[in-house]
């Protein structure tokens, strides 16, 4: 147990904007602040591994069905939506930055698979988007998720609070809540639970989500925020 000079230093050093909430949901205890601190560590770590998996599996089950549709395994560096459609519909300025990043990122001469894995998170999420859904999802993208049977809007929504999620965890912030679930900051669904982002996994295979079951903290994770509303602490 960290002693009261410990417990002044760490709360400076994590900046009191930062610790802020947690303070106030201990009621002012530095060190039962602390303790939530370490807990949102915690779950963030067993989180992350299971989104690691979530996005492989998007992207890679995208890439997939994409490769199959366009014909190359290098539609990406097509630019447009789709070489099949009468009428193409470019990527948006972003999406174009994220392609030309990711091939900088990964060299000009790296393989299809490797320049793939460089492309952000953001770029599955936005060709789930309305705008692609009659030139990608009708034609092929909703192969990319035989387990889901649902509107894309649904699935884009989704995806961008797993996005949302993703960020807040690299970025150190808070997802740790009273209420059996993750704090994703997105507007459209601001708590997630660890069942949910399993089920993302789940839409692209069902042995994958087996995999991610037993092979990452999701159950542990499933605990620790059980136990935690169990606490009674409101954590704002």
């Amino acid at each position: 147990m960290a002693g009261p000079t410990q417990l002044v230093e760490i709360e400076r050093i994590l900046s009191g904007e930062r610790f802020r909430r947690y303070k106030a949901a201990a009621r002012d205890d530095i060190a039962l602040a602390i303790e939530l601190y370490q807990i949102n560590i915690e779950v963030s770590e067993c989180v992350f591994g299971v989104l690691h998996l979530a996005e492989v599996c998007i992207r890679n089950s995208m890439h997939s069905a994409l490769a199959n549709y366009i014909g190359t395994p290098e539609w990406f560096r097509i630019g447009t939506v789709l070489p099949r459609t009468r009428k193409p519909i470019p990527y948006t300025a972003p999406m174009r930055d994220m392609v030309s990043k990711g091939i900088r990122s990964a060299g000009h001469a790296a393989s299809p698979g490797k320049i793939v894995a460089e492309l952000t998170f953001g770029f599955w999420t936005n060709l789930l988007s309305s705008k692609f859904q009659q030139p990608l999802w009708i034609p092929c993208l909703y192969k990319a998720f035989p387990n889901f049977g649902g509107h894309p809007r649904f699935l884009h929504r989704r995806m961008e609070s797993l996005q949302r999620l993703r960020n807040r965890i690299a970025h150190h912030e808070r997802v740790l809540t009273s209420n059996n679930a993750v704090y994703t900051g997105s507007a459209v669904q601001p708590y997630i639970t660890p069942q949910e982002i399993l089920q993302c996994v789940r839409w692209t295979s069902n042995d994958a989500a087996a995999w991610t079951e037993w092979g990452t903290r999701f159950r542990h994770v499933i605990q620790l925020l059980d136990q935690f509303s169990k606490r009674g602490v409101q954590l704002p």
